[in-house]
C-alpha cells in the first residue's frame, strides 16, 4: 500500500486553509525539484549542468538551425526541453519549448518551430500538435514554468 506523505495530504485537503495548502504545495514542489536534481546527479557527487548542445542533444542540424532561426526572427530565446534535449526522442516525439517572449512572439514562433507527429495538445479535428510550448515570462499564467537546469536541455539565443 502506498502512503501519501504529509505535505500532499495537506496540498489537497480542501478543509485546510488556502494559507496550509499553499505552503504544502510549495513544499511538495521543491522536493520534486530535489529529488530530481539528486536523480539526475546520482553517481557524480555534485549537480551537474544538464545544458547540451544541438549536436549533444541529438537535434539534427537542419532542425538546430531552424529552431536558431525561430529565436533569431522572434528576437526570443527558445530552449529545447524534454525528450528531444535528452537525445531520447523516437521518430514521431513532439518537441517541448520554453519560449520567453511576449504573446505576439511566442504564437509567431509556434508556427515556426519543428513539430513531432504525436503528442502535444488535442486538435479539434483529431491528431495531436506535435508540439508542447510554455513561457518563462509571466509567473501565475497557465502556460507559465522555470527551467530546472539540472536537467537536460539545448538553448537557442536570439
Amino acid at each position: 500500500m502506498l502512503s501519501v506523505p504529509a505535505n500532499i495530504q495537506t496540498a489537497a485537503d480542501p478543509d485546510q486553509s488556502p494559507e496550509d495548502r499553499g505552503a504544502a504545495a510549495a513544499d511538495v514542489a521543491e522536493t520534486i525539484v530535489n529529488v530530481v536534481a539528486t536523480v539526475v546527479s546520482a553517481g557524480g557527487g555534485s549537480k551537474a549542468s544538464g545544458a547540451r548542445t544541438p549536436e549533444g542533444a541529438g537535434i539534427s542540424p537542419s532542425n538546430a538551425r531552424q529552431i536558431q532561426n525561430v529565436a533569431t526572427r522572434t528576437k526570443q530565446r527558445v530552449t529545447v526541453i524534454g525528450s528531444r534535449a535528452k537525445g531520447t526522442a523516437g521518430p514521431a516525439s513532439d518537441w517541448d519549448y520554453i519560449l520567453s517572449g511576449n504573446s505576439a512572439q511566442r504564437h509567431s514562433a509556434a508556427g515556426l518551430l519543428p513539430r513531432g507527429k504525436s503528442g502535444g495538445p488535442q486538435l479539434m479535428m483529431g491528431g495531436e500538435t506535435g508540439i508542447d510550448i510554455w513561457q518563462d515570462r509571466t509567473p501565475g499564467a497557465q502556460s507559465y514554468t522555470t527551467l530546472i537546469t539540472e536537467l537536460p536541455h539545448a538553448i537557442f539565443d536570439p
